[in-house]
């Protein structure tokens, strides 16, 4: 029986439409183009994965978020707090996703007199009132060291401005959550440890689960050196750790505008980490929502994320990242890529194409 013009007999008697031996040549002899232009011309039978699975419309592949998108905020009743947060400085932390008993843990207090504000920053002139986070040290207990986040950014002689102020001429610490996963982890050779930048985003991962080390900026867990050609050392805080055979992963916060100084920054962590024995993975937090202005995502932390998707999803995306990649060979590879593209194109390949 005649094939009509667009099918070709083949030995078993089966016709083949030319998208179908257009597929085969592709593969054969990789001449994309040409078998691209042979099949779209046919009315070839594409997959359409919504119909099929009996959906009214396709998922949302995006990664990014709306502005409206649900968050996973907490409730927190204030008569719980062991001490005074104002207004903003509450609205900060419970927008971290921390819950009272995070909050009184790390002793986050509202400080109203600027002149014990200054005092606290070493003679910083900053005017209250102002955030305080204080430090801790690996177990569990407090410092004489604390961070201040003025409710007014504080502006310095050469019209920079700050968000955070450390005490001056004292140097750089870590962060250390007094939680007691945290103390447990940092403490126990082999555990994981998360490092970011940032106090409130360290609070809120190991209160999710994943204990965190913060940073007071990307380049702060370095001694600070004339002589920069010298060798990177760790602060005291991060160099009293063990971190031979210790898992470590660093996320630091995803921003479009990125400064390729902040890529300088982990990779250099995780090299000097690495050289201390440690098993290092850089992470890479998935975009945040969307602004209404740019049109694109916002800058976002770990506590953005976590505010965002909720702890449960965070834990998970912690272990999906550090989680090694299946090792195919290419002739695995070059399978797959065929078995897709004939699902595409003709909703599935003949056996033995």
């Amino acid at each position: 029986m005649p094939t009509s013009s667009n099918k070709r007999a083949t030995a078993n008697g089966k016709t083949r439409s030319k998208s179908s031996e257009a597929l085969r040549e592709f593969f054969a002899d990789r001449q994309t183009q040409k078998a691209f232009d042979r099949c779209k011309h046919n009315p070839v039978r594409r997959h359409d994965p919504v119909r099929r699975k009996g959906r009214t419309s396709a998922p949302n592949p995006a990664p990014s978020l709306k502005k409206d998108a649900k968050r996973h905020t907490v409730s927190v009743d204030r008569k719980k707090l062991n001490r005074d947060l104002d207004d903003d400085h509450f609205e900060k932390v419970i927008g971290s996703g921390l819950n009272a008993e995070t909050i009184n843990a790390a002793q986050l207090y509202s400080e109203h007199d600027s002149g014990k504000l200054r005092g606290l920053l070493n003679g910083i002139p900053t005017n209250a009132p102002a955030l305080i986070l204080p430090l801790f040290n690996r177990e569990g207990v407090r410092i004489d060291y604390a961070v201040a986040r003025p409710t007014t950014s504080h502006e310095f002689p050469g019209g920079s401005q700050a968000k955070y102020l450390a005490p001056a001429s004292i140097g750089s610490r870590a962060y250390f959550p007094p939680l007691k996963m945290f103390r447990k982890a940092v403490n126990k050779p082999g555990e994981l440890l998360l490092i970011t930048e940032g106090i409130l985003k360290s609070l809120a991962a190991t209160q999710a689960g994943v204990p965190c080390i913060g940073l007071m900026g990307v380049w702060n867990w370095q001694i600070k050196q004339d002589d920069k050609s010298a060798e990177r050392d760790l602060i005291e805080d991060l160099a009293g750790i063990d971190w031979q055979n210790r898992r470590v992963a660093i996320a630091f916060d995803f921003d479009t505008k990125r400064n390729p100084n902040v890529h300088h920054a982990e990779a250099e962590l995780a090299r000097v980490l690495a050289e201390q024995g440690a098993n290092v993975v850089i992470l890479k937090l998935p975009p945040g929502e969307i602004d209404s202005k740019t049109g694109m995502p916002e800058k976002t932390g770990l506590d953005d994320f976590i505010a965002r998707e909720g702890e449960e999803r965070f834990r998970e995306w912690v272990r999906d990242q550090l989680t090694p990649p299946i090792v195919r060979q290419l002739g695995g590879w070059r399978s797959g890529v065929q078995n897709s593209v004939c699902e595409f194109l003709l909703g599935g390949c003949e056996s033995g194409s």
